[in-house]
């Protein structure tokens, strides 16, 4: 997993196949959010294996260990500039 961001002590981990996570190392503790593939493939790199690697900054909007009503940002680069974001609810 590479790192696309952090927030609030939350580090934003990118893996294979577009798994994405927010880890806390100082607590230990992971939230999983959705595969990137679930997103319309339009906005995503052509193959599988690349989903994520153009991914360019990732933010959370409040700290998930004190609010976990939050939303996660990802920007992605190319020639179109796309915003994908989640909520937790």
């Amino acid at each position: 997993m590479s790192c696309i961001g952090s927030s609030f002590g939350w580090l934003i981990l990118c893996g294979d196949c577009g798994l994405i996570k927010l880890f806390n190392p100082l607590i230990g503790e992971d939230i999983r959010l959705p595969h990137l593939l679930g997103f319309p493939f339009h906005i995503l790199m052509p193959g599988p294996d690349e989903v994520g690697n153009d991914i360019e900054e990732a933010v959370v909007s409040s700290d998930p260990t004190l609010d976990r009503d939050f939303a996660a940002i990802l920007l992605k680069r190319g020639v179109d500039i796309s915003c994908l974001t989640w909520r937790q609810r």
